[in-house]
């Protein structure tokens, strides 16, 4: 039997179904998040892990379904299901691939462009390590071709974003420590699950444990899912941040309006007694001129007050740079005007008001 297991038959069903649920878990929790305001830079390559974790959990039940019903395929569709589940294996793979790259981008920018290369030249291995073209499509080495995508895309893929996963976590601890920790965790659970599905081939029962390599694989998906959503939590902390972040700003532009509109009154203040002062000592200095009692001296003192006053004055027009600005809003008006005996519209349906003025004009001369 092509999809052969050494687990026992009552514990197939629960295993998959479970297996399954929890990739598919992983995935709902990663696209139900809100992560459009986000400026975290894993909120993009986050994509890609949610499109691994759904499409690997259409493969664990994909592989369920084969399980239970391997009897009823016949000799003819059985090579068209074998391809069904190789495209879906390879097709999740790369989805962690893509994201295991994307956090390596981010996490080492000077060497981005390079990190491209990854998937090309393990595509490349894998297609030149595969067997000779066989005689028909039939005797096609799906099992080894299986071995090969594990061996060489599953595991690398896994270890892969482990490493984006374990070498972002540090940037992300002054937002949270709690978070940079999931996000390691994750990671480091990651590895184990790339060791177990990439390394240990399916069926595989585990000599100390005694028990098959699907049921830690499972386990390890639940570890996966527990690490990740705690650390999407980070978003919620980040919102957070942004939220004071802006409520402090608000504070502040509040406190410089009111301090705005404190100097704008003191200037007012000052402002009138300077006037005044100003007007009295013109006053006084004509009168003393006029009876010829300014002297020199006197001169002298008029000339020091009024430089005083100057200095006053000016920092009293500075103050006035602290005064709150005003928007002036335009809005069309109905104005009426009673020329004579009638009475002129002038407004939306009225004439422009430069035929009006004409009009006015020769109504005034007439």
């Amino acid at each position: 039997m092509m999809w052969g297991t050494m687990i026992e038959p009552q514990f197939i069903f629960p295993l998959y179904l479970f297996y399954g649920m929890a990739f598919l878990a992983i995935g709902v929790s990663i696209t139900s998040r809100d992560t459009s305001a986000s400026s975290l830079k894993i909120a993009r390559p986050l994509r890609f892990f949610a499109l691994f974790a759904y499409s690997h959990a259409l493969l664990e039940w994909f592989m369920l379904y084969l399980i239970l019903n391997s009897a009823a395929f016949s000799e003819e569709m059985l090579p068209w299901v074998n391809f069904g589940k190789l495209a879906l294996i390879f097709v999740s793979f790369g989805f962690l691939l893509l994201f295991g790259v994307s956090l390596l981008r981010i996490a080492f920018p000077t060497g981005r462009n390079w990190f491209i290369v990854i998937p090309v030249v393990l595509v490349l291995i894998v297609l030149v390590s595969l067997p000779v073209p066989v005689q028909s499509f039939s005797h096609f080495p799906f099992w080894v071709t299986d071995n090969r995508i594990r061996n060489l895309i599953g595991f690398p893929s896994a270890l892969i974003a482990s490493l984006g996963l374990i070498f972002y976590s540090r940037s992300v601890r002054t937002i949270s420590k709690k978070g940079a920790g999931n996000f390691a965790g994750a990671g480091f659970a990651l590895a184990t699950y790339g060791v177990l599905t990439g390394l240990v081939p399916s069926g595989t029962v585990l000599p100390v444990l005694n028990a098959p390599v699907e049921l830690f694989r499972g386990l390890i998906a639940f570890v996966i899912l527990h690490f990740i959503m705690n650390a999407l939590h980070t978003f919620d902390v980040e919102r957070k941040l942004k939220i004071e972040e802006r409520l402090q700003r608000f504070a502040k532009a509040e406190k410089l309006s009111s301090l705005g509109k404190l100097a704008f009154g003191v200037a007012h203040e000052i402002n009138n007694p300077l006037t005044n002062v100003s007007l009295t000592i013109e006053m006084l200095k004509d009168e003393l001129d006029t009876a010829g009692n300014l002297t020199t001296s006197r001169q002298e003192r008029f000339v020091r007050i009024e430089r005083n006053l100057g200095r006053a004055a000016k920092i009293a027009r500075e103050l006035l740079f602290f005064r709150p600005t005003r928007r002036l809003v335009f809005s069309p008006v109905i104005l009426m005007i009673y020329c004579g005996e009638h009475w002129i519209c002038s407004g939306r349906s009225a004439i422009p008001i430069a035929w009006f003025l004409i009009w006015l004009r020769c109504h005034r001369f007439r």
